[in-house]
C-alpha cells in the first residue's frame, strides 16, 4: 500500500466495523481487535486520544464522555459514522484494516502490520464473548439491526443456521446448537481462532519480528493499551462503562453445552499456551450435571452462571406386596376327597 493510505475492505455505512486491525506507525503498535473484545471501545479510544481534536470530532465518538460537549465547544460536528474508516486523510497517523466475512485470515489481514511493530491483541472468555454477542445481537431488536427476531433475518446477519434449528428449544439453545453446527460467518460469533488468534496471524508477526502479547480485556487490564500507547489518558478514564445489567435466564439441554464447550477448547488451548490466560470454561459445571444425571442446565446471560436441572423422579404407585393365604384356607385335594366322601 502506499505511503499513509488505508486498506479498507468494508464500506463506511457498515453498523460494526468487524475483525480489525489498528496501526499506529509512529508509536510501532499494532492493535488487533475482535467483535466483542471491546473492539468499539478500542476503536473509539484510539481514535479519540491518537488524532487532533478537529479529526477526533468528525467521528461519532458516543463512548466518550463529554465528548459532544467537547466538540460542540471546538465548533466540530461529527460527519462519520462510528466505524467509518473509508477517510485516510482523516484517521492520519492511523491505518487500519477490517474483514467482516470470511477468510477472516486473509493474505492483506495477515501482511498489514510492517516488520518490527508490536502487536497488543484483545482477548476474552470465549464462554462470556458468546454471551455477550447474544444479549447485544439478538435479544434486543434494535441492536439485532431491527430482526425483530425474524428467523430468517437473524440467520442471514448473525447466525448462520439458527433458522434451520429446532423451533421447540429456547432461543439460546438455538443459538449456540447452530455455532456448533455451522461455520459461522458474522465475527461476533466467529471463534477468536479464526480472528486475531488465527495461526496464519501469529505466525506472520512472529516472523516479522515484532513482539505480540494479548491484553484480557475482562481481567481489568484495558489500561495496558493506554500504557502501550504512551497516553496520559488512562482507558477506563476516558470511556463510558457498558456493563450489562441483563440477567435472563434460559434452558439448555446438556448435550448442546457439551458440544459448545468442545467447540471452545481451541480457543482456550491457545489462550493458555501462548499467553499464559487461563479461563475456568464449562469443565466443572458438566461435571457436576453429569454427576446430577442433569438432562438440562439454565444458563444466566448476564453473568455466564450456569446451575444444573436436578432430574425429577416420576411418581409412581404404592408398591404393594402379596400376602401369603391364611393356613387352610384352600383345602388340599385329600382333604376335599373326605368332605365329599362324608356328605355322601
Amino acid at each position: 500500500l502506499p505511503e499513509g493510505v488505508i486498506m479498507c475492505l468494508v464500506v463506511a455505512s457498515l453498523a460494526w466495523l468487524g475483525f480489525s486491525i489498528i496501526l499506529h506507525e509512529d508509536k510501532k503498535l499494532a492493535l488487533c481487535v475482535t467483535p466483542k473484545i471491546a473492539s468499539t471501545s478500542v476503536l473509539t479510544y484510539v481514535r479519540w486520544t491518537e488524532l487532533p481534536w478537529q479529526k477526533a470530532c468528525l467521528y461519532n465518538n458516543w463512548m466518550v464522555q463529554d465528548s459532544r460537549r467537547t466538540c460542540n465547544a471546538l465548533g466540530v460536528q461529527f460527519v462519520y459514522n462510528t466505524y467509518d474508516i473509508s477517510h485516510p486523510e482523516d484517521l492520519k497517523p492511523l491505518r487500519i484494516a477490517a474483514s467482516q466475512r470470511p477468510p477472516f485470515q486473509n493474505e492483506e489481514m495477515r501482511n498489514f502490520v510492517p516488520a518490527g511493530v508490536s502487536t497488543l491483541i484483545t482477548v476474552r472468555d470465549p464462554w462470556k464473548r458468546i454471551l455477550s454477542a447474544f444479549r447485544d445481537k439478538l435479544m434486543h431488536p434494535h441492536e439485532a439491526m431491527d430482526c425483530q427476531w425474524d428467523a430468517q433475518c437473524i440467520d442471514t446477519r448473525y447466525v448462520d443456521g439458527y433458522a434451520q434449528t429446532s423451533s421447540g428449544m429456547s432461543r439460546l439453545s438455538r443459538v449456540f446448537s447452530a455455532i456448533c453446527n455451522f461455520d459461522q460467518s458474522n465475527p461476533h460469533f466467529a471463534p477468536q481462532h479464526e480472528q486475531c488468534l488465527n495461526s496464519g496471524l501469529l505466525a506472520t508477526m512472529d516472523r516479522r519480528g515484532g513482539n505480540v502479547a494479548a491484553v484480557a480485556i475482562d481481567r481489568g487490564r484495558s489500561n495496558l493499551i493506554s500504557d502501550r500507547l504512551n497516553s496520559t489518558k488512562p482507558f477506563d478514564s476516558i470511556l463510558i462503562s457498558r456493563r450489562t445489567s441483563e440477567h435472563a435466564n434460559f434452558t439448555v439441554p446438556l448435550s448442546i453445552l457439551v458440544r459448545l464447550n468442545e467447540y471452545f477448547k481451541l480457543e482456550y488451548s491457545i489462550l493458555k499456551t501462548r499467553f499464559g490466560i487461563s479461563y475456568p470454561g464449562l469443565g466443572k459445571v458438566l461435571d457436576l450435571a453429569q454427576d446430577m444425571k442433569a438432562d438440562t442446565v439454565v444458563v444466566n446471560v448476564g453473568d455466564g452462571s450456569v446451575i444444573p436441572v436436578e432430574p425429577i423422579m416420576p411418581k409412581s404407585s404404592p408398591l404393594v406386596l402379596s400376602q401369603p393365604p391364611p393356613p387352610n384356607s384352600l383345602p388340599l385335594p385329600r382333604a376335599r376327597a373326605r368332605a365329599r366322601a362324608r356328605a355322601r
